[in-house]
This record gives C-alpha cells, structure tokens and sequence, in this order.
C-alpha cells in the first residue's frame, strides 16, 4: 500500500493590513495511504481549516502557500494551473466543509446540486442523472427520492450533512478531506456520519483526512492521528499509540479536557481542567517551541530553538526536547 497523498513542508501565511504577516502553517509535513483514515486533531486556531483549504489550492484571500508541496497521485497539486486542479477537485480528492447550511445553495433542490458537481467534471445528462440516483441511494435508501425534490432547509442537519457526502463522492475520488463534519450536529447523529465514512471507506476503498478538535471521535475510527497546535505538527502516529499513551505534553493536556463520563449517583459536574494561556500568534520570526509558554514541563532550551519531529516507536514520532528532538 502506498501513499496516496504527500504533503512535505508546507508553510501558508495571511497577511493583514494591521497585523501583517501571519503563519498559519509553519512546516507542515505528513503523508496518506490508500484506504487510510487520517485523523487531524487541534483545538481552535491550530491551522487545521487552513491546511484543508491548502491541499486543494482553495485558501481565502488574504492566504498564500509561501512554500512546500502537496502531492497527491504523483503531481504536485501546488505546481498545477486552474483547469487541472478543477479536473481533481471533486474527481480525485473531495472536501466536504464544516457547515452544511452555508455550504448548499438555499434555493437548489438536492438532486439539482449534486447533478451540478457531476455537470462541472463534463457528464452528459443520462450519467448524471445515473450517478446522482446512485449516490443518493447510497446515503438515503428508499427516501432518495424525496431528498432529492428537497430544498436545505427541509432537511435536518444529519440529511444536509449526507448531501455533502454525496456531493463528495458523486465523482468517485480517492480521498476524502472532511473539516469537522459532525461539529454541527448531536451525538447520535453525528455517530452516524462516522459509520457512514465507515462504510464508504470499505465499499469503496477511500482515504479520509477527517479533521477535528474532538480527540473522542478518532478512538477506533482513525488509523493515525496527527496533533497540530499553532501551525506545526506536535504528534503524530497510530491512533491507539497517541491517544492512549500520548507522549507530547500538548497531546496530554488536549485529552485531558475530555469530559469525564458521569454515573447516576454523581450529582454535581465537575469542572472541566483547561490549558491555561492562549495559543500564540505565529510570525515568521518567532523562535522557540510554539506550546513553551503553555507547557508544564518546558525546559530552558524550550523558548530558544523549536524542537524536531523526533521518531519513537512504531511509527510515533513527537516534536518535543523530552525525546531529543
């Protein structure tokens, strides 16, 4: 099995105005396999949204990628003009966005949205209609048809979610990059549209980069899980291994703040630990590890150099000076 997708130190900046440069991405580097579910986990602020934007070329104004490449299927999708990317994006990687509400057009009827990402790869009439009955089927059963005539906003939040999925794999893509897919919706719902990731990973063999700040949904879903705080990649490795025995100081904190499960008898809920301080502007000039001013553990040498990404064992590698680095 080999990668599908190779991102290597990838850098992306915003610039402002007022603030000027700003470092979203700071050396990001990190592969995917065919058929693996890749899980991206950080709290707010972290560049995860920015580093799905950057994998298919679509960060907003004011972003730029300063640097690095992202190869996916042998071509670096950096290097590539507008009519080739438009020919991936849909076909061989797919991006399924954080909010359904704003990501579907409010006066489209479904079927009519997801014929239009199967018009814009150039399918004549009678395939599209084909694939869109396929799709629909796949993630309604036998209420394809009514979802199809239905407008967004007659649908719950689960069903506007399945019609990003099928928007998604409408094309047949080989990957999937799906931001917070289930920051939206409830618990059991959002349960459902991890099985159906699932089941769309075993039918039809697709990667997943599933990006979150739930460290909860990843255990037994992902294979690897990668930790970013503040634009640099603090952990990465197989998803027992990290999350079960996390070794960066950053990973432990984050895991921490799960909410504990409560008994019957428990009456009051404790409060939830937090990681004191705020994470730290990036600019192009900052020195030192990102999560020193945070950390428990620093060291002297924390604030003065960043540390590297030091390997372990077993293919868990940490970015921190307790392991060398």
């Amino acid at each position: 099995m080999g990668s599908i997708l190779a991102v290597r130190d990838l850098h992306v900046a915003y610039d402002s105005p007022t603030a000027g440069e700003t470092i979203a991405l700071a050396g990001v580097s990190f592969s995917v396999e065919a058929g693996e579910i890749l899980g991206i986990l950080g709290e707010s602020g972290s560049g995860k949204s920015s580093l799905a934007a950057s994998l298919l070329c679509l960060l907003p104004s004011p972003g730029r990628i300063l640097g690095g490449s992202v190869v996916f299927q042998g071509k670096n999708l950096l290097a590539l003009g507008q009519e080739e990317l438009r020919g991936i994006r849909g076909a061989g990687i797919s991006l399924i966005f954080q909010e359904p509400a704003l990501a579907l057009h409010p006066t489209l009827r479904v079927g009519r949205q997801v014929d239009e990402v199967l018009r814009a790869h150039g399918l004549p009439a009678a395939a599209r209609r084909q694939n869109a009955e396929r799709v629909l089927a796949a993630l309604f059963g036998t209420e394809a048809a009514r979802i199809s005539g239905s407008y967004p906003h007659q649908l719950s939040g689960g069903q506007r979610q399945r019609v990003l999925i099928a928007q998604a794999i409408a094309c047949g893509p080989s990957l999937l990059i799906a931001d917070e897919p289930t920051a939206a919706l409830d618990s059991v719902t959002g349960a459902e549209i991890l099985e159906i990731f699932a089941r769309l990973r075993r039918e039809l063999h697709l990667a997943l980069v599933l990006i979150t700040h739930n460290p909860a949904l990843l255990a037994g879903f992902a294979d690897r899980v990668l930790v970013l705080y503040a634009g640099q990649v603090a952990e990465v490795g197989p998803a027992g291994a990290v999350l079960a025995a996390p070794q960066h100081p950053y990973t432990q904190a984050l895991l921490r703040c799960l909410p504990p499960v409560l008994t019957r008898r428990e009456t009051r809920k404790p409060l939830l630990p937090v990681i004191p301080g705020d994470a730290p502007r990036m600019i192009a000039d900052a020195v030192g590890c990102r999560f020193e001013p945070r950390c428990t553990e620093r060291m002297e040498q924390c604030a003065a150099r960043s540390p590297l990404l030091t390997e372990l064992a077993g293919a868990h590698s940490v970015s921190c000076f307790k392991f060398g680095g």
